[in-house]
């Protein structure tokens, strides 16, 4: 069920429960200390996650994959300039929370 969807089922005081709700979530969350995590990003999708002290495998990572996308690029003379190669690290600052989710399950990083 979509968060639209449910939202409809609500009467008024469970709307004004629901918004005072997240007012106090989003406000935990703002208040959470901040780490750094690195994503490997063609501009449109992040290809991959890196924790804070993990740069140099995210610049590692990052020069290995433009290799693949090099070998896979089929026109070295006019390559493209959309997406795919312009890759890139950018540095995101995350609540904490939403740090150790990213890395729980141990896909990235």
């Amino acid at each position: 069920m979509s968060t639209t969807a449910f939202l409809d089922k609500l009467d008024y005081r469970q709307l004004q429960f629901c918004r005072d709700e997240c007012d106090r979530r989003i406000k935990a969350i703002q208040e959470e200390e901040k780490k750094v995590a690195w994503a490997i990003t063609d501009g449109g999708i992040n290809l991959g996650w890196f924790r804070t002290e993990d740069y140099v495998k995210a610049a590692e990572r990052l020069a290995s994959l433009a290799s693949e996308l090099w070998e896979e690029e089929p026109d070295k003379e006019h390559p493209s300039t959309r997406l795919g190669l312009n890759l890139a690290i950018e540095g995101h600052h995350l609540p904490l929370s939403e740090y150790n989710a990213l890395f729980a399950d141990g896909e990235w990083g």
